[in-house]
């Protein structure tokens, strides 16, 4: 496809907008220890496209999350390229791969990753205070997005007092404070019941068709890989060529 010849897309226009390239994966290896150690991933081509709602499956031990962290810029490739929004990540330095991080990124965990002693509110405007965005702002933004996910009165209830669905409906707000163009969720059903884990994909698929926000998985759910736009399989840290 040649996207010189294409017309800029509007935002609201979601099939064009999956044209776009959003993260490109060529030949990418992690190899853990000593020589020759062990390959979690081994020449993985993947290509994501703005809007999907990418679901990467396999079992235990197949490199899946390996490569949501890799794209995430928690780890760093032995070989191979990884770009994001065209940005090429091998070549950024510390500080400018963190401000992409912060910038471009969300993140979803399987165990919620908040802070046991900040409120819902404080836990959602955590990742401002690293942007030195305004206290104001960030009780604004803060709030808007819990009441999003259906949290605005649990704005000042501590992770305990949540059950594990609120737990991670607060996670999701907190991945979307920075306006992310990309979300990556690692498991994020798997420490949830089934109606409440649906719940979840459910408010992640609303949120995905409303903003047209790109959200890549790695799961073994079968709701999430029913709801999925694509579904991508790796296995001993391999997959088939990208595929539309």
């Amino acid at each position: 496809m040649d996207m010189g010849e294409r017309q800029p897309a509007a935002l609201s226009d979601l099939p064009i907008l999956r044209e776009i390239q959003m993260v490109s994966v060529e030949r990418a290896s992690k190899i853990y220890g000593e020589a020759p150690g062990f390959a979690a991933l081994d020449g993985v081509d993947l290509a994501v496209y703005k809007g999907d709602f990418l679901a990467i499956v396999g079992p235990s031990g197949s490199g899946k999350s390996t490569l949501l962290n890799v794209i995430g810029c928690i780890e760093k490739l032995s070989s191979g390229t990884l770009r994001i929004e065209g940005f090429a990540v091998n070549s950024l330095s510390p500080d400018a791969l963190a401000e992409l991080r912060s910038a471009k990124l969300g993140f979803i965990y399987q165990t919620f990753n908040l802070i046991p002693v900040l409120t819902a509110l404080e836990n959602v405007e955590l990742p401002l205070y690293r942007r030195n965005v305004p206290a104001r702002e960030r009780r604004q933004r803060a709030i808007q997005l819990l009441r999003d996910v259906g949290l605005e009165r649990f704005a000042s209830h501590t992770p305990r007092m949540l059950s594990g669905g609120q737990r991670q409906r607060v996670a999701i707000a907190r991945a979307l404070i920075n306006r992310p163009s990309l979300i990556l969720a690692d498991e994020p059903t798997a420490n949830l019941d089934r109606k409440t884990g649906l719940e979840i994909i459910q408010l992640l698929g609303n949120l995905n068709r409303r903003t047209g926000v790109t959200i890549i998985f790695s799961t073994h759910d079968p709701h999430i890989m029913r709801q999925a736009t694509r579904v991508i399989e790796i296995q001993d840290g391999r997959m088939p060529a990208p595929g539309r």
